[in-house]
């Protein structure tokens, strides 16, 4: 739970003081926080993303575990030729991916437990028929909108030229 320093009261949740300078946690249950085994543990980072790529061009993303975003785990805004495969996307805040470009693609991956939409992707000019070539393929997508229950989508796209073929989409929210 955040934001609610009352509502504090399950192994995981966290708030943090309007001035941001105090951190209140329950650590998750049998977490050492004294000597955690290596690459275990707790994690706390000031980053809004836990990848970001801006600009950026011919980039293969594979067998990656990306984890624990207060915002979108993964995102590539205005990216070309960038590909997400064999990655394993889980606990963000808000999207897991976040796909902004022209001919890439996100294929056999997972995405779960994301608080909003699992993979949104942008590409591609409508009025000028100009296609985006994004891709959205073979990918494991649960446990999505589990914070924002409405307009939370497994795949939400926008643009022109982009496909999704042969996803799993299952255990979406019940509104």
């Amino acid at each position: 739970m955040t934001n609610a320093l009352s509502l504090l009261d399950d192994p995981s949740e966290y708030f943090i003081s309007a001035a941001g300078d105090t951190l209140y946690f329950i650590p998750p249950v049998g977490a050492d926080l004294r000597s955690p085994p290596q690459g275990q543990g707790v994690f706390l980072s000031r980053h809004q993303h836990a990848h970001e790529m801006n600009d950026v061009s011919n980039v293969e993303l594979r067998g990656l575990h990306i984890a624990y975003a207060m915002d979108s785990a993964v995102l590539m805004h205005n990216v070309t030729n960038v590909q997400l495969s064999n990655c394993t996307i889980v606990a963000s805040g808000t999207d897991g991916v976040v796909l902004d470009g022209s001919n890439s693609s996100i294929t056999s991956s997972r995405v779960s437990d994301v608080g909003c939409t699992a993979i949104r992707m942008t590409g591609g000019d409508i009025p000028s028929l100009t296609t985006g070539d994004l891709r959205v393929h073979n990918n494991s997508i649960h446990r999505f909108a589990r914070v924002s229950r409405t307009k939370g989508f497994g795949v939400m796209w926008s643009g022109c030229g982009g496909s999704v073929t042969s996803n799993e989409i299952f255990d979406a929210p019940c509104i």
